[in-house]
Parts: structure tokens; C-alpha cells; sequence
């Protein structure tokens, strides 16, 4: 064993030096929401290990070490980009630049042997939102690109768009309306059963958190302070939420007020 993460923390890409001392590796956890990933590196002599990196991302995803050993480039995504971009980290200082500033998602690097050519793999988000009735599937209509769907009672839909806020539509498509709108993430949605309240998971401070907002997107208001998650149900009297905590999938619950 070279290296073990400690617990409810992953080690993604790893990738040897030039020189075969040493191992770059990308070790964090993603579900809270926050910045939390970071670069290390193994010596594979003394077994010490230490961060690279002078800052930490949401997630890391593919590594690849320039021919000298000075640096690293990597795919790296922060909590307030939708998207990986191509970073560089200085073996040295630890200094992290940002190569590409398009919107293109990156994710898997390969670098040439003499370090003049990158290729790197381009991830689009197809997700998409469809209404069909369950006796004619051919009535398939695409209503929207997103994920994260919920059904109010009067069959809105509510649903999480591929940039990561929260909107609402008609079940034929029409009156789309955008009800959330910063630079976190904004997912998983969860409406209540009388239809005044959407709760929805946010990072907007900083960490996963359950927030909640009025039907027409007024109100937000921040429910989980200690342990953040994902709403899964609120009781029939509207009092508690019930939800899957981030990290440890627990099941709780929390006064919606």
C-alpha cells in the first residue's frame, strides 16, 4: 500500500512522474457541495505526502505531468463553474492557472511525449426533460433540457437546468420561467404537497445545503444549518422535511421553519 484516503474521501486520477519518483494524485470528496478536492503527490522512496496544489476544486478529473516534471496539467471544475476546465499547477509553487476559459466541458488529458501537443475529450450535457403519454409513447414531446424533476399538484414541472438552477414549466412546454439564478448550484428540487414551496439543494454558502423558496421563486430561505442533503419528503402537515444527508446518507429530518 502506497497511499489510503481517509475516510469519505476518494482518490481519482493518478498518474507517475517523468522520472518515476513520485505519484500525482487527486484526492477529495464532492458531495457537500464545497471545494474540497485537492492535488498531493507521493514520494515513492519516503513514502511522504504533500499537496501540490495552493488551492482546492469541487472535482478533479484527469492529470497528466509535463515532460520535465515541472508542473501539472489537469481537468478541474470549482463550485461556481458549471463546467471542467484545463488547469495548470506548478510543481514548484503550487500556482494554479486556468488554461481554458470556453465553454467547453472537459474532462480525460493526454499529453505528447515532448509536451506540444495536448488532446484532450469534450463532454456535452444531453439530459433532457420529455413528456409522453403511457398509452401512445409516440406522443413524446421534448420539454425541456435539464434533469432533477418534480411535479407540483397542478402538474407543473419543476426541474433542474443543465446550468444548474431551478425552473418551472407547463407539462405542454409553454410558460417556462426561471425561479433561481446565481452562480451555485441549484439542484434536486422537491415540491411541497399543498404547492407553496419548492425545497431545493443549494451551495450557495459555501457547502450543500437544503433551501426553500415560495412557488413563484420569492422567499429563499436557507432550512439545514449543521448537515445539508438532499429533501426527499415533508410531512403531510408541512412541518418537517425529511432528507439524505450528503455525505453519510443518513435519513433526517428538520422543521421546514
Amino acid at each position: 500500500t502506497i497511499f489510503t484516503s481517509a475516510e469519505r474521501t476518494r482518490i481519482a486520477d493518478n498518474q507517475f512522474s517523468p522520472d518515476g519518483r513520485r505519484i500525482a494524485f487527486a484526492a477529495g470528496q464532492s458531495r457537500t457541495g464545497s471545494n474540497e478536492f485537492g492535488l498531493f503527490q507521493v514520494d515513492l522512496d519516503s513514502g511522504e505526502v504533500n499537496e501540490i496544489a495552493s488551492r482546492r476544486f469541487f472535482n478533479i478529473k484527469s492529470l497528466e505531468w509535463l515532460p520535465d516534471g515541472s508542473g501539472v496539467l489537469m481537468t478541474a471544475r470549482d463550485i461556481n463553474a458549471h463546467k471542467f476546465s484545463v488547469w495548470s499547477i506548478s510543481a514548484g509553487t503550487g500556482e494554479a492557472i486556468q488554461l481554458t476559459n470556453d465553454d467547453g466541458n472537459f474532462s480525460g488529458l493526454s499529453l505528447d511525449a515532448g509536451g506540444a501537443s495536448l488532446v484532450a475529450t469534450k463532454v456535452d450535457n444531453g439530459f433532457a426533460i420529455y413528456h409522453e403519454s403511457a398509452e401512445e409513447p409516440s406522443s413524446r414531446k421534448l420539454i425541456a433540457a435539464g434533469a432533477d424533476i418534480a411535479l407540483a399538484p397542478d402538474g407543473t414541472i419543476v426541474y433542474g437546468s443543465a446550468d444548474r438552477d431551478i425552473w418551472k414549466v407547463d407539462q405542454d412546454g409553454n410558460n417556462k420561467r426561471q425561479l433561481t439564478n446565481s452562480m451555485s448550484a441549484d439542484i434536486a428540487p422537491l415540491v411541497s404537497a399543498d404547492g407553496r414551496y419548492i425545497y431545493f439543494t443549494s451551495n450557495r454558502s459555501g457547502t450543500s445545503h437544503i433551501w426553500r423558496m415560495n412557488f413563484d421563486g420569492s422567499g429563499q430561505k436557507q432550512i439545514t444549518r449543521d448537515v445539508g442533503g438532499y429533501a426527499r419528503h415533508v410531512s403531510h402537515n408541512g412541518e418537517w422535511l425529511y432528507y439524505r444527508t450528503c455525505l453519510t446518507n443518513a435519513f433526517r429530518k428538520v422543521r421546514t421553519e
